[in-house]
């Protein structure tokens, strides 16, 4: 038939399979995709991951160009569905997850291997050392370094103690990648970086700017789902979440909400440095990022304790098991005959 999805396949030729994976999905539904209901399209995206806003719209655009096409083959064929009714999984921001640099080198590892897909999908290869000068600049900019003072930093401000002239609460994961990029002395394509900098080019005598820190996320190939990461991890918005985490830890500490106060707190423009007008923007966007942390740290704490319940229950299934053995050997050893 010509409107299975394996011929509309065939028929484009010089798109990229990965262009139909997303169509693929409903060949296990139990009818052809123009023959179903909204509500049956519905029912199969629900089962998808979760995708971005902009993932989301050129998925519709696909199931649009062929659905355009199954109409093209057959004018009497009828289409149950307005491809503008489907509703996909949407990814939340990911700004409220992004609060301690542990979580920075998870999305750097999901970042990694998205890009790795995509060069095995492409022939191409990929290194590591490529997005060093990013991971590296976006860790000290979650600590509170602007890119100018990322900038400004020598080869030899960066230690196994922390970095010099800051006093910065670095895990020692955090020394070790910053350590691993000052190590760092020829990218894979054999060109040396130059400088006494700690951000270095491949170019003599020139002094890196600041989009040279980001640099490598204009380059990199990323599957749709992911690009978000790009963006997430920049250093603007990495310092962005260090300034919500610090302000999220100072209210802990001073036992205060400052969603209930009407001033700023003196301590809260300390952190974020801005004019008045700018403060009660970034007041309004901490609030929204502590409401989305707490839910998430609440979700956190959930799967804890249930979990921790699953074993504990488990603990007393297994001693009562094993005290009934402890009895069971007691009574076979009392009819021991001597």
């Amino acid at each position: 038939m010509l409107y299975l999805i394996s011929e509309y396949i065939n028929a484009n030729p010089q798109k990229k399979k990965e262009s139909f994976l997303e169509l693929l999905r409903f060949e296990k539904a139990s009818k052809y995709l123009h023959e179903m209901t909204i509500d049956e399209v519905n029912a199969e995206t629900s089962k998808w991951s979760p995708v971005n806003k902009e993932t989301a719209v050129k998925t519709k655009l696909k199931i649009s160009q062929y659905i355009k096409w199954i109409a093209e083959q057959d004018r009497n064929i009828e289409i149950a569905f307005n491809v503008k009714d489907i509703v996909l999984p949407l990814k939340e921001t990911i700004t409220a997850e992004i609060y301690s640099t542990k979580d920075i080198r998870h999305y750097y590892e999901i970042l990694e291997l998205s890009i790795n897909r995509m060069a095995t999908r492409n022939g191409t290869s990929f290194s590591p050392a490529y997005l060093l000068t990013a991971k590296a600049a976006g860790i000290l900019a979650f600590y509170g370094l602007s890119d100018e003072q990322i900038l400004a930093l020598d080869l030899s401000d960066v230690t196994s103690d922390g970095v010099a002239g800051y006093d910065l609460p670095l895990t020692q994961r955090d020394i070790e990648t910053l350590l691993e990029y000052k190590r760092l002395t020829k990218f894979d394509n054999h060109k040396t970086l130059k400088g006494t900098k700690y951000i270095r080019t491949v170019t003599p005598n020139i002094q890196p700017t600041v989009s040279y820190l980001n640099l490598a996320f204009k380059y990199i190939e990323v599957e749709d789902d992911y690009k978000y990461l790009t963006t997430a991890l920049r250093t603007p918005q990495l310092n962005l979440f260090g300034k919500f985490n610090r302000v999220y830890q100072e209210e802990k500490s001073r036992d205060e909400d400052i969603a209930s106060t009407r001033q700023i707190p003196q301590w809260f423009a300390d952190i974020f440095k801005v004019s008045k007008n700018w403060l009660t923007k970034m007041k309004k966007e901490y609030l929204e990022y502590r409401s989305k942390r707490d839910a998430l740290e609440f979700s956190i704490a959930g799967e804890k304790q249930a979990k921790n319940e699953e074993i504990s229950n488990r603990i007393v299934a297994l001693q009562a098991e094993i005290a009934e053995k402890v009895k069971e050997v007691d009574e076979l050893r009392s009819q021991l005959q001597h």
